[in-house]
């Protein structure tokens, strides 16, 4: 048996949320965005021991980045830790993945290795969220990986975020090189 993010990319049913987590989503029943992004970063500290331990990507990036974009669904994140990415399973509004499952279902293209997964933690910018400064992903890498031109068919709203972020496809190219 492979680690939890392997079972969980190969389709085996994800566990229910931790508990904590749980009461606040049987809580908040009305909740936005904004709300799970402050749950989130009011109780998960986003650096420990001087180190990111968690970046906040996709939709919920794009938009930290650029206000006009519509209101995400929810709020995308990557964590170094499988036990944090565990506690959010299964829950709506709040989509965490491990920096490995990353790798394999957002930049497919990119190797997982240790020295990557550094490079991607050094590919991110402070933002202010409600007086709070918080780490998200470069405008590069949010595009790189909501970019799957080159496999299938795009969501429409990934485009929309891409061209958003005016990034270019050089731009983005040069990200690959980075993490490869």
């Amino acid at each position: 048996m492979g680690s939890v993010n392997e079972e969980l990319f190969r389709g085996v049913p994800k566990p229910p949320p931790s508990e904590f987590v749980q009461r606040y989503i049987e809580g908040n029943p009305n909740r936005t965005w904004r709300d799970n992004l402050a749950f989130l970063i009011d109780n998960f500290p986003q650096v420990q021991n001087e180190q990111i331990q968690y970046l906040i990507e996709g939709g919920t990036g794009v938009k930290l980045l650029r206000p006009q974009r519509v209101d995400p669904e929810d709020i995308d994140f990557i964590t170094r830790s499988e036990e944090l990415a565990l506690q959010f399973s299964s829950t709506p509004g709040l989509d965490a993945k491990s920096v490995e499952l990353w790798f394999k279902f957002r930049a497919s293209r990119l190797l997982f290795t240790p020295q990557n997964v550094e490079k991607l933690f050094n590919l991110t910018q402070e933002v202010e969220f409600q007086g709070r400064k918080i780490h998200i992903l470069k405008p590069t890498v949010l595009a790189m990986s909501k970019d799957t031109r080159k496999w299938f068919n795009p969501r429409q709203k990934d485009m929309d975020d891409i061209n958003l972020l005016g990034v270019s496809d050089d731009e983005i190219e040069e990200v690959i090189r980075k993490l490869t």
